[in-house]
């Protein structure tokens, strides 16, 4: 593994450029029960601009935008379809901007442009499920660790805020990747940070005093969708068969490896996987926006 420490920056702050992005962005929306023609990560949601005026985009934008700012320039954005509409997407939102957009999937990584500027791969993946998209884009990780989010997740507070909390824990799971040789490392929100309603399933972890994970029947904190992983997690899904991340069988098996660790980042967090939790989120930005004085996230 090689993370280089940029001469300009303090000890044990990485450059982030180096480190590839990979946004799930394929989601059914199953859940949601509502006739809606695109994935999920498509739902809109209000955020406001510098000009204060309210404006609508997708749940995904926001993230990206953050990390953008943090200097990441390497995005893997994994769809099932709407590969074309995702590509129009940034392009508008990248106009004027040192950026590449291309479509891809696993037979033309090989011709993958890669450029100084920000590069964003709109991927088209073919099979289903966290660990079969990861496998489909080996290749492209290259043998580095890299950044995961769930498109449809949600991070609130203050720009700076989220931004430092971002950089926190980035700058935590490659230490621990580089030194402690783990797997993945999780970030973790407390239950009283939670906008919409998180399912039982994603209550069972608490963290160690050494930021290992271990399983509990109750605990305090609620696993995100946002994590680093080493590519080694790739290899270890591929010599197990595991097809589906997302199952607590998996999960356990991962943790008792004693290579997965987690950090609480301090933000407000949301998961939209139904329709209560999409109206939360939408009551919830409504409500911030109006009564913390433009405390809220703003776009571009």
């Amino acid at each position: 593994m090689n993370l280089e420490i940029r001469e300009d920056i303090k000890e044990n702050e990485y450059d982030f450029s180096q480190l590839p992005v990979v946004i799930f962005a394929g989601g059914k929306g199953i859940r949601m029960k509502v006739n809606y023609p695109l994935s999920k990560e498509w739902f809109l949601i209000f955020f406001q601009d510098h000009d204060k005026e309210l404006k609508l985009e997708p749940i995904f934008w926001l993230n990206i935008e953050i990390l953008l700012e943090l200097g990441f320039k390497e995005f893997y954005f994994l769809v099932t379809k709407e590969e074309e509409k995702a590509k129009e997407y940034f392009e508008d939102k990248l106009k004027g901007k040192n950026a590449n957009i291309q479509i891809l999937d696993r037979e033309k990584i090989s011709k993958k442009v890669r450029t100084e500027g920000v590069n964003i791969y709109v991927f088209k993946q073919k099979g289903i499920g966290v660990a079969n998209a990861l496998a489909e884009i080996k290749e492209a990780i290259d043998g580095r660790p890299f950044l995961e989010i769930f498109g449809d997740e949600y991070f609130d507070g203050e720009k700076e805020a989220v931004k430092r909390e971002l950089k926190n824990f980035v700058n935590f799971a490659i230490e621990k990747i580089k030194y402690d040789n783990a797997l993945k490392v999780e970030a973790f929100v407390r239950k009283e940070n939670t906008i919409s309603n998180i399912s039982e399933a994603e209550r069972r972890y608490c963290i160690k005093e050494n930021g290992e994970l271990d399983i509990v029947e109750d605990s305090n904190v609620i696993v995100t969708s946002l994590s680093l992983s080493s590519p080694a997690i790739i290899d270890f899904f591929e010599e197990k068969g595991i097809k589906d991340f997302n199952n607590f069988e998996t999960q356990k098996e991962l943790i008792e490896t004693g290579r997965i660790y987690g950090k609480v980042i301090d933000l407000n967090f949301a998961n939209i996987n139904t329709k209560e939790d999409y109206l939360a989120v939408m009551l919830y930005t409504l409500n911030t926006i109006k009564n913390t004085n433009n405390k809220l996230l703003k776009i571009r």
